[in-house]
């Protein structure tokens, strides 16, 4: 039996293109009769040590990516950040400062965006059946709030972006009694078996991609929590999750640039028990000001974590 089509909801109207006036052509000039000389200004002569390419990018400045805010906190701010430093912000209302990004930074960003797009893209054209999640189409004007497979998507042309609706989107999983939010990277329905499975995508860069014979246990860990968010929602799953490291290299002919890692998730549930009590302890602190802060994870304010955090005056002052 197959799936029913979905029709997706209209959003927002998005901005209106500017429209471009242009100036009304000149009426057409007789051609001149043949001469000897060149036709064409003479090029103008530049000075040896300028490069005008060069000059753009050495002027370029660094940007700022804004922190991850919200009542929620993120698995993967649970897992890699401080939460005494996350309950300070919280109890002092002071925002986690944004991420300076400098130019190198913003390229590398850029690479590891597009290759996540790339690979969700590839995954939805080979096998619309089983990518699942929710779906937009460019400008979002058109899209999915609930959750279903690309196959079940109807196939509708947006009236602004002049796109289908074929865009993944993330489903968040919130867990209102850890006040933690979760968002795999991309999701799979297995049908034959009816459960989801869940995946992680990872670029990384050609020498790491060389000696890399194991996921990373912060990946693992991370996904691990995604499994388990889901499970404690209501969702069907496997019994494994899967980690894919894609390369930012070039791979020759048929190489497959991209490898994968699937790992039984029963083995690395009891490593999540410390993070889920640390998100535990960040809910009750921000519930409750007057309740003593974890210990500090820096042991000096010359620690690398304590220079960038925007609260180490206040943790080191006696804050308890």
């Amino acid at each position: 039996m197959n799936a029913p089509i979905r029709r997706p909801i209209r959003g927002a109207t998005p901005a209106q293109p500017i429209r471009i006036v242009r100036r009304p052509a000149a009426p057409p000039v007789e051609a001149p009769a043949a001469s000897p000389t060149p036709r064409g200004k003479a090029p103008v002569k530049m000075d040896d040590d300028y490069d005008p390419l060069m000059a753009v990018f050495k002027v370029a400045r660094s940007e700022f990516r804004e922190a991850r805010t919200g009542g929620y906190l993120h698995v993967s701010d649970l897992i890699g950040k401080c939460i005494r430093a996350r309950a300070l912000q919280a109890r002092y209302n002071m925002q986690p400062p944004p991420q300076l990004l400098t130019l190198s930074d913003q390229f590398t960003f850029a690479q590891g965006d597009a290759i996540h797009d790339k690979a969700k893209e590839i995954a939805v054209r080979n096998d619309p059946k089983r990518a699942w999640g929710k779906w937009t189409c460019r400008c979002k004007y058109l899209r999915h709030d609930e959750p279903c497979t690309f196959a079940e998507v109807e196939p509708e042309v947006c009236p602004y972006c002049k796109s289908p609706v074929d865009q993944y989107a993330e489903v968040s999983i919130f867990n209102d009694d850890l006040g933690v939010v979760g968002n795999p990277d991309l999701l799979m329905y297995e049908r034959a078996v009816d459960a989801h499975h869940v995946n992680e995508l990872k670029s990384i860069a050609p020498d790491k991609y060389k000696e890399l014979v194991r996921p990373l246990p912060a990946h693992v860990l991370q996904t691990t929590a995604y499994w388990q968010l889901m499970k404690w929602d209501g969702y069907r799953l496997t019994d494994r999750i899967s980690i894919g490291y894609i390369t930012k290299g070039w791979q020759f002919g048929s190489t497959l640039p991209l490898k994968t890692f699937t790992i039984k998730v029963a083995p690395e549930l009891p490593r999540l028990d410390e993070y889920w009590a640390f998100a535990r302890e960040y809910k009750a602190l921000v519930a409750d000001p007057k309740r003593a802060l974890p210990d500090r994870v820096c042991r000096t304010r010359d620690d690398t974590l304590a220079k960038q955090c925007n609260v180490c005056g206040v943790c080191f002052a006696g804050a308890k």
